[in-house]
């Protein structure tokens, strides 16, 4: 079976880390509309060794694990995504379950050069594993550390709090720790709040640090409420799902460009909030203080 290679000028991928319910993949989307850039849905690829290995350690905790992969080869592999290429999809899939997932992922970059893939996927921030796999894989990654402000997140009784820091707190130390032993100028860490005021100024600046297109038109573009994102839509029958539902929902990116500023707290209200004193401090780490 003929592999497909991947241009030796090809980019390497960037990765948006971002935990659940974290708007990592609204951002993602938004840098799909550039013309250098092709946004994935959660793939989830590199949290295992091979797509057979992702079955295997996901599968029974996410029927739809396979979703947003099939997606991805439906449309860069087979040039569109409806039911026949999807289905297409998962023949190509099956075939290559034992296949190496750097073999699987450099077959997207290599469909999808010369843009470069942006992926969103969740998982990475959650698999204790994901984030080295990717490091070794692709050393000249860049990576986008998205944030939410836990307030902004999570609202509600002390059990859905206490729930959610976990998935607030848990995820942004790993994503914290691992990029402490990256190059400097191979990651940027970004509020989702920085968007209500001023996007224009914070997508040049991310645009102009990813090396691509950043003029005017350019940014406008990203910007564009009627420029709707790739996958920011319910699959076809065999894929429906493997986006962020929250993506589905805002196709328009109200949540990202609408964002609620952060919430200015001081010590009595943070004492208040009822978050516990390492979230408050990862909090201040972060810069949200």
């Amino acid at each position: 079976m003929t592999k497909r290679k991947v241009p030796a000028d090809a980019s390497a991928p960037i990765f948006v880390l971002a935990p659940p319910l974290g708007r990592g993949a609204h951002f993602a989307a938004c840098l799909g509309r550039h013309p250098d850039l092709v946004s994935l849905p959660a793939i989830q690829l590199l949290c295992a060794d091979s797509p057979a290995d992702l079955n295997r350690r996901w599968g029974g905790r996410m029927r739809d694990i396979d979703h947003g992969l099939i997606r991805a080869v439906a449309l860069l592999i087979y040039g569109r995504e409806t039911s026949e290429t999807a289905e297409k999809a998962s023949t190509w899939l099956r075939e290559r379950q034992n296949d190496s997932s750097l073999e699987v992922y450099d077959a997207l970059r290599a469909a999808a050069y010369p843009r470069c893939l942006v992926d969103p996927s969740f998982l990475y921030s959650i698999d204790n594993e994901a984030l080295l796999r990717i490091s070794q894989m692709y050393p000249e990654a860049r990576y986008i550390h998205f944030l939410r402000h836990p307030k902004n997140c999570f609202m509600g009784t002390n059990e859905a709090r206490k729930r959610s820091e976990a998935l607030w707190l848990k995820p942004h130390l790993a994503i914290h720790a691992f990029l402490q032993n990256k190059p400097a100028l191979s990651w940027v860490r970004m509020h989702s709040e920085w968007f209500c005021g001023e996007p224009d100024q914070k997508l040049t600046g991310v645009l102009e640090w990813l090396g691509v297109a950043h003029d005017a038109d350019t940014v406008s573009s990203l910007l564009d409420r009627r420029n709707t994102p790739e996958f920011a839509t319910r699959g076809p029958n065999r894929s429906p799902h493997g986006v962020d539902p929250e993506l589905v929902a805002d196709p328009m990116l109200d949540g990202l460009f609408g964002a609620t500023s952060a919430p200015d707290l001081d010590a009595d209200a943070w004492e208040k909030s009822g978050f516990d004193d390492e979230t408050q401090q990862m909090a201040r780490l972060f810069g949200y203080v």
